[in-house]
């Protein structure tokens, strides 16, 4: 099974691409992120003409994602649960004998915005997910787009990913 993930930065503006890509590399899987549109305005058809079945979990103008599919999908979970108010960041589905999620972090700037620690405790969350849905015995793939956060440490500005440990708890028997 081919599986991917990608954070589209909407998917109105890059239909075509992502279409496109489709059709070259013929996933079976797609998670995608940033869709920056609600459910109802999602290209549903253009999928399904690419072959695709979605579970979309979309918002107007940020966050957003989906899971593309060539076999139907049931919807399993949209939403974060506890963490309604970060946006829509999370669908989950099961397809092919197997649950996948798809991921939007938020971004928390930097490690000294207030966004930063929203971010820690919407990852803390996460991890409460992850520990009582995934099952280590059944096949389960998350594909996430995880924001670096910036530091300045002396005069140099690094950016790494951040995310004060909060995904360790995600390793559930899961391999990257």
């Amino acid at each position: 099974m081919r599986l991917a993930t990608w954070n589209v930065n909407s998917i109105k503006a890059r239909l075509p691409f992502v279409v496109g890509w489709l059709r070259e590399r013929h996933p079976d899987v797609v998670c995608v992120q940033e869709l920056k549109l609600a459910d109802d305005d999602f290209p549903h058809d253009a999928f399904a003409e690419a072959g695709f079945h979605c579970a979309v979990h979309g918002q107007p103008q940020w966050n957003g994602v989906a899971v593309l599919s060539r076999r139907p999908a049931e919807v399993v979970q949209r939403g974060l649960p506890g963490a309604d108010d970060q946006g829509a960041r999370l669908v989950t589905v099961a397809v092919e004998g197997m649950t996948v999620t798809s991921v939007y972090v938020p971004n928390g700037k930097t490690v000294e915005h207030p966004d930063y620690q929203a971010k820690l405790e919407w990852l803390d969350r996460l991890g409460d997910y992850v520990e009582t849905v995934v099952d280590p015995t059944a096949p389960h793939v998350i594909g996430a787009h995880v924001p670096s956060d910036r530091q300045q440490p002396g005069k140099g500005r690094t950016i790494t990913p951040k995310t004060g440990g909060r995904t360790d708890r995600l390793e559930v028997g899961l391999l990257d």
